[in-house]
């Protein structure tokens, strides 16, 4: 079971903006991770989860009873000091409460948080690359030409009975199909 922080803004991309992939990565990391707050983190999710600027997008009842669930699910931690260590300084709560629970993971959809990979303990992923941080980029080779991105359903490697499909393609592919060697990113599906 592994220590993660989460960003405010994968919590927003899964509740307001209902991203499939982002609520994904939050159901598997809240059943099986420990995942920590700090009152700053808190009081940041609670100021967005309650704007007004998201009413005609899902009800204020609903936000709050979600901002309830995260609370509920949620180790609190109380962090003493502080870092200066991203561009928004607003940020750095994320790093300072990594490092006060050792957190093995921080999870973000923010490029100044991303653009620091590691910090201490701690590795910075986005949310499609927690699933399986270890095996979520691999190269493919299962198959003996390119086959387009739906058909790409295969057993990830050293994960037997585990069915997945590629999701993404590498950044340098202009069309929809994958061919041996490439790197790609997956998630299952079962």
């Amino acid at each position: 079971m592994s220590r993660l922080v989460i960003d405010t803004n994968v919590y927003v991309s899964a509740a307001i903006f209902q991203s499939r992939a982002v609520e994904r990565t939050l159901r598997f990391a809240h059943t099986k991770h420990t995942i920590f707050q700090s009152p700053d983190t808190l009081r940041e999710l609670a100021r967005i989860f309650l704007d007004k600027k998201f009413d005609h997008i899902k009800p204020l009842e609903e936000r709050i009873d979600l901002l309830q669930s995260i609370k509920d699910v949620s180790q609190l931690w109380d962090v003493r000091g502080c870092v200066d260590l991203c561009r928004d300084p607003k940020d750095n709560m994320l790093f300072a409460l990594s490092h006060a629970v050792g957190a093995n993971y921080l999870i973000s959809g923010d490029k100044d948080v991303l653009d620091i990979p590691n910090y201490g303990e701690t590795i910075t992923l986005k949310p499609q690359e927690f699933i399986y941080p270890d095996d979520a980029f691999f190269q493919f080779s299962h198959a003996a030409g390119p086959v387009l991105r739906e058909e790409a359903i295969f057993i990830p490697p050293n994960m037997p009975g585990l069915k997945a499909q590629i999701v993404s393609l590498p950044s340098d592919k202009k069309f929809n199909f994958i061919q041996p060697g490439d790197n790609v990113l997956w998630h299952s599906f079962n």
